[in-house]
């Protein structure tokens, strides 16, 4: 009966198993002259081991497939389409999945940079500015993905909060019956 009630009460508070956690990290960089993108990346699970040959689907952010492809023997894909918002979704046979969002705030770097012609020379201030803006679209991802894990309570802080109740709780009565006797 005990092994039937540990069952039941792990199966309350957890929503996912995290065994083998599947995990993808891309990046992108302009190229052409910023009308498209280069995006970098790799498949791994958590812990290090890198997945190849694992399905890859890029999706709009309306949620159409517009590329499939896979990782290589390592566990790394690079692609380039136009620029805009992506998602990368990976999926294993045994039903690990995995999702990345590429978001394209280097759309801005082209009107604002007025990049000029090939045999005229790039100020240094126009670098800087190129460079600033390619850095807060790579950063940009990152930080978002930082405050929502900071956000989430997860179920493990709240198990672990409760045990430090019980614990306190279990002091104050040894304490209390200790006085009393």
């Amino acid at each position: 009966m005990p092994k039937v009630l540990f069952v039941v009460i792990f199966s309350f508070f957890c929503t996912q198993v995290n065994a083998h956690l599947l995990k993808v990290f891309a990046y992108s960089q302009p190229v052409n002259s910023a009308d498209d993108l280069l995006v970098k990346g790799k498949v791994y699970f958590a812990g290090g081991e890198r997945l190849g040959s694992a399905p890859i689907d890029i999706l709009t952010t309306q949620g159409n497939s517009i590329k499939q492809l896979m990782t290589d023997n390592q566990g790394n894909f690079t692609f380039t389409l136009p620029v805009a918002d992506y998602t990368i979704i990976v999926k294993t046979n045994d039903g690990h999945r995995a999702t990345w969002a590429i978001k394209s705030a280097t759309t801005t770097i082209k009107p604002i940079l007025n990049i000029p012609a090939q045999d005229e020379l790039i100020s240094h201030r126009q670098m800087s500015d190129m460079f600033a803006l390619q850095l807060a679209a790579q950063i940009a991802p990152l930080s978002e993905q930082i405050n929502d894990l900071q956000d989430k309570a997860k179920y493990q802080d709240i198990i672990g909060a409760i045990g430090y109740i019980f614990g306190a709780f279990g002091l104050f009565t040894w304490f209390r019956q200790r006085k009393t006797s």
